[in-house]
């Protein structure tokens, strides 16, 4: 689909001129290869991770409406006839029965070539070979995979297999805008081990910025442990699938597990869910704790917040999720690395969704923010109504809680507040800047 996108719709009458115009962009790539593959993400997951991203863009670009794909059929607007997931399946269904047409009846493919098409066809799942000669059924690269990124990797796997069965080494070229498939080639990259030069080309023109990044070379500048946790502080840190952390960017977090190995072991355990859990809440403390200033609190998100939140001149902005967002914010981060991880094999992993941090509302899969109470229960607990002369002394909720009193609480979290916890705040704040005034 990535070759459709980047293609001027101008350009083209029909859906048969632009199916053409797509073959004739594939054939091109003969050129320079004996084998091309294109993959495609299949349309027909009932219930898709990606199902809310694909609604909110078809939203941006204000269509809803479904086409009818037929060759003789005048093409509209491009970017929005693609942004409607319905009308993308028949595209997809489209151009791979037109090519097996053209293919089959022409003899396009050239002399000695092999041209594969994965999930453009009617059952997605099989994949199709073409030569000079014939057209096959290729069963051994069939696969279940919803998602072209991750399809691609058991393409690679394939050419490199051939690649040794023939005796030698090859340059295989992935061409692919997308981060999700840097990250994966980095990460599969050593079982590619009869490939000497693995490339992505970005974009498709030079009027779109096409450049070719050699994912070789940044697997051997790497430290050894961080291709192994890619994916998985990927999915973490934000993608399509798994919603980012305000104020933490990629060059945070890939600055972390560089420096650090430690931090990140046990990342690669997605099987087990509470060792997951740990591993990840240890990082993304350190990412919003960066000094370790507050090392102590860094197995209990709340407890940070809470930290964070009592230093001096805090940025509300910058505290962590809290400990139950943050444990379904983990869970949906937990299934993409699952499927990412096992990119690998034709069957993809059979998951529930609604297990991994998402629920069914409308017939779409949603995002779970949180499970627990709703802030207006929490602040009930949080903040207190003591009045009269021994304010917050006896039944403070704050003081039983060991928390100090804020200016959302009646006492105003002054210095006449008799909890102690507020008395010690505002001593330790004193103190700090005093010690300022003396450097």
């Amino acid at each position: 689909m990535g070759i459709v996108q980047c293609m001027d719709g101008k350009k083209y009458k029909t859906f048969g001129d632009l199916a053409m115009g797509y073959l004739n962009s594939l054939l091109n790539c003969f050129s320079q290869s004996n084998e091309v593959v294109d993959v495609f993400d299949r349309y027909d997951t009932e219930l898709s991770i990606k199902g809310t991203e694909r609604k909110l863009r078809a939203r941006r670009a204000n269509c809803t409406k479904v086409y009818q794909v037929l060759e003789s059929r005048g093409l509209p607007d491009l970017k929005k006839f693609l942004a409607v997931e319905e009308n993308k399946r028949q595209l997809v269904s489209f151009l791979g029965s037109f090519v097996e047409k053209v293919v089959c009846m022409s003899e396009r493919v050239p002399n000695g070539k092999t041209l594969y098409m994965a999930g453009a066809f009617d059952n997605p799942d099989i994949v199709k070979k073409f030569t000079t000669e014939e057209v096959n059924l290729c069963e051994e690269l069939g696969s279940t995979q919803e998602e072209a990124d991750t399809r691609i990797i058991l393409h690679l796997i394939n050419i490199d297999s051939s690649f040794k069965r023939s005796g030698t080494r090859g340059r295989v070229i992935v061409q692919s805008s997308d981060t999700d498939v840097l990250v994966l080639c980095c990460h599969f990259l050593q079982k590619l081990t009869n490939t000497d030069e693995l490339w992505i080309q970005k974009g498709h023109c030079v009027r779109d910025g096409k450049k070719f990044v050699p994912v070789h070379d940044i697997y051997k500048a790497l430290p050894s442990h961080v291709p192994k946790v890619l994916p998985v502080l990927h999915a973490l840190s934000g993608c399509d699938t798994v919603s980012s952390m305000y104020g933490i960017g990629k060059k945070s977090v890939f600055k972390l597990m560089c420096l650090d190995v430690e931090i990140c072991l046990g990342l690669e355990d997605v099987e087990d869910g509470m060792i997951f859990l740990n591993a990840c809440r240890r990082f993304v403390a350190r990412l919003y704790d960066a000094k370790s200033k507050y090392k102590d609190s860094h197995g209990d998100l709340n407890k940070l917040r809470y930290k964070l939140a009592t230093a001096k001149e805090p940025s509300l902005a910058r505290l962590p999720p809290s400990e139950m967002a943050f444990r379904e914010h983990v869970e949906r981060a937990r299934l993409q690395s699952i499927i990412w991880l096992n990119a690998d094999v034709a069957v993809a992993p059979s998951i529930s969704p609604t297990d991994h941090g998402w629920s069914i509302e409308e017939g779409t899969l949603c995002p779970v923010p949180f499970k627990g109470n709703m802030t207006e229960d929490i602040l009930n607990e949080l903040i207190c109504q003591c009045k009269g002369k021994k304010k917050c002394h006896d039944n403070c909720v704050c003081r039983s809680r060991q928390f100090p009193c804020t200016e959302l609480c009646v006492c105003g979290g002054l210095d006449m507040c008799l909890n102690e916890h507020t008395h010690n705040l505002i001593v330790g704040k004193q103190m700090e800047g005093n010690e300022e005034l003396v450097d």
